[in-house]
């Protein structure tokens, strides 16, 4: 079993170079812009996704807000 999940791992891993060889993966530059235009996104819809989070999951926006903003943003450089 164990060689067998290092074989899995390294077809991942093979694919994901090849990907990224390929040039279909985007720049840090980029990706790093729509990490923030998602930040903003969320920022400026807290209301609406509150709502949602209410009715959906009966969940106050305070009990999900900080570890998913910890989570998302955390790694961010500086802008």
């Amino acid at each position: 079993m164990e060689t067998r999940q290092r074989l899995q791992q390294q077809q991942v891993v093979a694919r994901a170079g090849a990907a990224f060889r390929s040039g279909r993966s985007r720049p840090l530059g980029f990706r790093l812009r729509q990490l923030r235009a998602l930040e903003r996104l969320v920022t400026e819809k807290e209301a609406e996704i509150a709502a949602a989070l209410q009715a959906d999951l009966h969940k106050m926006l305070q009990e999900v807000q900080e570890p998913c903003q910890r989570q998302m943003c955390a790694n961010l450089p500086p802008t």
